[in-house]
């Protein structure tokens, strides 16, 4: 299994286009082509703090919830 991990450190705009997607379709319910569609306007406008605070939030989520299936694809997300 191909494992995506995002940490911390990682502040790669992939990451937080990756943490804005979740957000988007596991959390809020949007439909991937729409979420795809939103990820276009705000991927770029989106600071590291904000993308920090998402991923904990995630974190807190996917700890809450205690289920792997919340995290598509293989994503874990450490800090």
């Amino acid at each position: 299994m191909n494992t995506q991990t995002l940490s911390a450190k990682n502040h790669h705009p992939s990451r937080q286009r990756l943490l804005l997607k979740m957000l988007l379709t596991e959390v809020l319910g949007v439909e991937p082509r729409q979420a795809e569609k939103d990820l276009e306007q705000i991927s770029h406008q989106i600071s590291s703090e904000t993308t920090e605070k998402l991923a904990r939030f995630l974190r807190f989520q996917n700890t809450f919830l205690r289920e792997e299936a919340s995290l598509p694809h293989g994503v874990t997300i450490t800090s």
